[in-house]
């Protein structure tokens, strides 16, 4: 799990914050996770929310499950790192949250969709909103980019405009 996930996991410790109950998803394991990431872990495991753990293709019942009962899907899967296709269980969770049929919110950019060129990396999930940070990520910004992206809300995370104008033109 890389810094969108440590993203995630601090989401879902806000929620928890704000009493929500979350379910987390983990492509991977707990034990596996390091620095940012694994920090945001040790604070969600402490409320004791649910987590499932997708390691193999046995892993994925349940999680179908909760994608469709649950009121809003936060996708932290892949961040701006992706490069490459993406790993066909990865994929696998991409398809079962486009095939979930709730709304979904993406942290940065929807997983599965190439930061910079707007390009989906073979699979990507379609978001009704994502949430970026510091300035729009070109690709968001592209004809499929911005189809996957719904609604996209940016966080400059305290930047002055004028960095941003910058280096953001």
């Amino acid at each position: 799990m890389g810094y969108n996930g440590g993203d995630g996991l601090c989401a879902a410790w806000h929620l928890i914050r704000r009493g929500y109950r979350p379910r987390i998803v983990l492509a991977g394991l707990r034990r596996d996770l390091k620095e940012e990431p694994a920090v945001f872990a040790r604070v969600v495991e402490a409320f004791q929310i649910p987590w499932r753990e997708v390691v193999s293709g046995d892993d994925l019942a349940e999680v179908q499950g909760w994608l469709r009962s649950c009121g809003v899907i936060l996708d932290a899967l892949f961040g701006i790192g992706l490069n490459g296709s993406v790993r066909p269980l990865p994929a696998r969770l991409i398809a079962m949250i486009n095939e979930a049929g709730r709304p979904v919110v993406a942290v940065d950019v929807p997983s599965g969709l190439d930061g910079d060129t707007g390009v989906p990396l073979d699979v990507a999930v379609r978001a009704a909103v994502t949430v970026t940070f510091g300035a729009p990520k070109r690709g968001l910004l592209t004809a499929q980019g911005s189809s996957c992206a719904g609604r996209l809300v940016v966080d400059a995370l305290g930047m002055p405009d004028w960095l941003i104008r910058r280096y953001m033109p």
